[in-house]
């Protein structure tokens, strides 16, 4: 069976924030048949989580049959002002 992914747009995964010395973390999820690919870029550089460093932790998780989340966690130790955004 196939399934056009659809983005999940919904206010809890839309914003995110941590407070200062905790790490922070995005999430994108989508539902969709079959698995979902997806991809996190900063600056137009892929964020991989084999080559992310310490900054960076990309993690991949099928939350059931039809919905894929990825989750990026921006490490507060290595963060400075230019990761920052409105």
């Amino acid at each position: 069976m196939t399934a056009k992914p659809e983005m999940d747009t919904s206010a809890a995964l839309s914003k995110s924030a941590s407070d200062k010395g905790e790490t922070g973390r995005l999430t994108c999820q989508a539902r969709g048949a079959p698995d979902i690919k997806f991809k996190w870029s900063r600056l137009g550089s892929v964020v991989d989580k084999d080559d992310s460093g310490d900054k960076y932790e990309v993690k991949d998780e099928m939350v059931d049959r039809w919905v894929s989340s990825k989750f990026l966690h921006l490490d507060e130790k290595h963060l400075n002002v230019e990761d920052f955004a409105v």
